[in-house]
């Protein structure tokens, strides 16, 4: 048993909110090995979508899983941790979501967002979302440090049609952590 399917899925309800992430482990016939959930108490959902995937990734780690196909419905998390998305094209997005700008921004960065006024706001954003939720290049790190450990891994992104096996499980967490 080396090689797994990993479905993971975060949300939260408003953004921030109370959040919950879930994951499930099956095998590559699709029979189920483990149902994960971990309730966040409030962050927001990109965050959940991260803590969500690292939770996946802990547990086949820890099972001794070497092969992984993982996949979600965050954008963000898939093509991020795949290294298909660089930091440039997304930092804005990323800043919104609470990253740090001590590291600094390219050139690029930086004119694109003072021809668009947008710097100022961005920066504004950015100070309002800190206090609030996880760091998402910190959790990035996490998730990019876990894949590492396995000799093969694939991240795809899926549409979400009908929420995912897991999303009931999601929303048990999410009510448990509001209490």
């Amino acid at each position: 048993m080396l090689s797994c399917i990993l479905e993971f899925d975060g949300a939260c309800k408003g953004n921030p909110g109370r959040s919950g992430a879930g994951a499930i482990v099956r095998r590559l016939d699709g029979s189920v090995i483990a149902h994960l959930r971990e309730g966040l108490g409030i962050t927001t959902n990109n965050a959940a979508e991260y803590r969500a995937l690292i939770l996946g990734l802990k547990y086949a780690a820890k099972k001794g899983f070497k092969h992984i196909r993982a996949q979600g419905d965050s954008k963000l998390v898939c093509y991020q941790v795949s290294g298909t998305d660089s930091c440039e094209t997304s930092y804005y997005l990323l800043a919104l979501c609470g990253t740090s700008l001590a590291g600094g921004i390219s050139s690029n960065v930086q004119l694109f967002l003072e021809e668009s006024n947008m710097l100022g706001s961005l920066e504004q954003v950015q100070d309002i979302w800190r206090a609030k939720s996880e760091n998402m290049a910190d959790l990035c790190k996490i998730a990019k440090k876990l894949k590492g450990k396995f000799p093969t891994f694939q991240l795809n992104h899926v549409l979400r049609i009908a929420p995912m096996p897991g999303a009931s499980q999601t929303t048990n967490v999410q009510t448990k952590a509001g209490r």
